[in-house]
């Protein structure tokens, strides 16, 4: 905490959100929680700290929540302790909850669709933030970050105008689903940065190599030839259909990468295998880089290797698809 107790140095005063942050802080070290929540009975604020203040200051109920959640993997994680875990969590959540204070769609209202927008930007706001400064902790993946979501949607949203006709149970579960939807993002985002790595693709191609196939794997989604493939069942057909949109727009995208960016490069067979070989990474069951949507129609992704990726990348490679049409509008 430094010398002088709470607020005695001199200097720029401290906002009421820092002082109370310290305070929850103060608490975790002393052992002495944050309120009432999960069996703690938190006292006052002591008069040596300035300006004590009431129980709701801050993001009610956050403290308690993010010490729940953080608690199982504590022992993980080697530099901080729990109270640094804990402050450095509760600035990204705040300031996430602080930009979406002042959006005016929350002022408005809304319909169910507006409300499932609102709740994922918010959802995608706060991970990120927390993504951004903890992703490469041990132990970032294994927290269960829905309380903490709940908490931080219950305060930044109270008495919001777009929520009147939404029920309390819908949106804890547009809220847990905005997470799971962010988390299958971040996962997706993992296993195609690791499989251009894996496909042998020259160090100097690498960044683009990912940027290319990222940006095929987005454009499949709406552009892929669906219908266009035969299979046992609608499901794999519709995999199949994905897969050969996103396999023809990355050739598209990354020629250099083709012909350039591998071991093999300067050879068809060898261009042929290196694509073969990426993408029987990338649908391998273990892997899963397809939507999840295609996933939960399937019972299961096709072994590996799958024969559809062979022939689809040896055709790619010698029949590609004709540029889409451009639709006029008017």
């Amino acid at each position: 905490m430094g010398k002088g107790g709470y607020g005695k140095g001199k200097g720029k005063a401290k906002s009421k959100l820092q002082l109370q942050m310290e305070w929850e802080e103060y608490q975790i070290q002393m052992g002495m929680g944050g309120g009432a929540a999960n069996g703690w009975a938190g006292p006052a604020a002591p008069a040596a700290f300035p300006g004590g203040f009431a129980a709701g200051w801050g993001i009610e109920g956050l403290n308690q929540a993010l010490v729940s959640c953080l608690m199982p993997i504590k022992d993980e994680e080697a530099e901080w302790d729990m109270a640094e875990m804990v402050r450095k969590c509760q600035q990204k959540v705040t300031k996430a909850s602080q930009k979406f204070e002042k959006d005016e769609r929350a002022t408005q209202k809304s319909t169910a669709s507006g409300v499932k927008v609102i709740l994922e930007e918010f959802v995608d706001a706060v991970m990120g933030s927390l993504s951004g400064a903890m992703y490469e902790r041990p132990w970032f993946n294994k927290v269960d970050w829905t309380m903490i979501l709940h908490v931080a949607v219950a305060y930044t949203f109270q008495g919001a105008k777009c929520f009147n006709r939404t029920l309390g149970p819908n949106l804890q579960r547009i809220t847990e689903e905005a997470l799971t939807k962010w988390q299958e993002e971040e996962r997706i985002g993992k296993a195609l940065w690791e499989a251009v790595a894996a496909a042998g693709v020259l160090e100097t191609h690498q960044k683009r190599a990912r940027q290319h196939l990222t940006g095929a794997f987005d454009e499949a989604h709406l552009h892929a030839p669906y219908g266009g493939t035969q299979a046992d069942s609608p499901a794999l057909a519709l995999l199949q259909d994905f897969v050969k949109g996103w396999m023809h727009e990355f050739v598209k995208k990354a020629w250099d990468v083709i012909e350039h960016g591998h071991a093999g490069a300067g050879s068809k067979d060898e261009s042929v295998l290196f694509l073969t070989v990426l993408f029987q990474n990338l649908c391998d069951p273990d892997v899963a880089c397809v939507p999840h949507e295609i996933i939960m129609a399937l019972e299961g992704l096709p072994a590996s290797p799958w024969e559809f990726i062979a022939h689809t990348a040896e055709e790619a490679l010698t029949k590609p698809m004709p540029p889409r049409k451009k639709f006029k509008v008017g």
